[in-house]
């Protein structure tokens, strides 16, 4: 995938020009509006089987993810990736999580992940903001049914869910992602597979701390498998950035965009 071309975009009322290199120089912090960014760059440290208490993260932001109950916490995990050696995060599916603080209350979002769940029929949570028990939350990344869920609440509170078109595989890595810019709310699963739901309410704010596998309190919800790779931007972006974004998750733990 050749992105040496400049390409620009808008953001806010600023013009940006990118030089892009090839993509695996990408950052996604090369694309403005990067509030979090955890992946295994920031796993040097944590030896194969090691709980997870902190996943920092890359953006800039400081808004690292953290937990502080030791039987609550996720494994480092050493696992081949389509031929590529990396390490992940890995939640047990009864009560693993990791919660930061309020990070982002965005009137827009964009959400990318790269995961597998070992039960893709189980409503598991990858990203969110919210209290699932009464459906205040801000924005989730899911799987429910057999499907990638993108989903935003407006006041009410409701519930807004954009669910892929594909039904995903067990324990198969994917690139999941989320977008929603107050026209619709979105879902792409290795990006494609486009599912877009309208809606064009704020999105409503939660008081619950921003949380990566799990929603709220609610154990239920708690991811089944591995997530190595997490980005979040506060704002709608464009086509063209997403996928860059996307190439580069593909390029990275080599998943095929089809």
């Amino acid at each position: 995938y050749n992105m040496t071309q400049r390409s620009t975009y808008h953001r806010r009322r600023a013009q940006v020009t990118i030089l892009e290199g090839p993509v695996h120089q990408f950052k996604p912090t090369d694309i403005g509006g990067c509030v979090l960014w955890l992946g295994p760059e920031s796993l040097t440290e944590i030896d194969d089987g090691g709980a997870i208490g902190l996943w920092r993260d890359g953006s800039g932001r400081n808004n690292h993810v953290s937990q502080a109950i030791a039987a609550s916490r996720p494994t480092c995990r050493v696992v081949n990736i389509n031929g590529k050696t990396s390490k992940v995060v890995r939640f047990d599916g009864v009560d693993d999580y990791l919660s930061g603080g309020d990070i982002i209350e965005p009137p827009q979002i964009t959400m990318f992940a790269v995961a597998m769940s070992t039960n893709i029929a189980q409503t598991r949570v990858l990203v969110g903001k919210g209290n699932g028990g009464s459906y205040l939350q801000s924005y989730t990344l899911a799987n429910v049914g057999g499907k990638a869920r993108s989903s935003i609440s407006k006041a009410g509170p409701t519930d807004v869910p954009a669910d892929s078109s594909a039904t995903l595989s067990n324990s198969t890595f994917l690139i999941y992602t989320g977008r929603y810019d107050q026209l619709n709310v979105e879902s792409r699963v290795n990006g494609v597979g486009l599912v877009q739901v309208a809606e064009t309410a704020a999105i409503m704010y939660s008081t619950e701390p921003f949380a990566v596998g799990i929603l709220g309190d609610l154990t239920s919800f708690s991811w089944n498998g591995d997530i190595v790779e997490i980005i979040l931007y506060g704002e709608a972006l464009n086509g063209g950035q997403r996928v860059v974004v996307e190439q580069y998750l593909s390029q990275k733990y080599p998943i095929m965009l089809v």
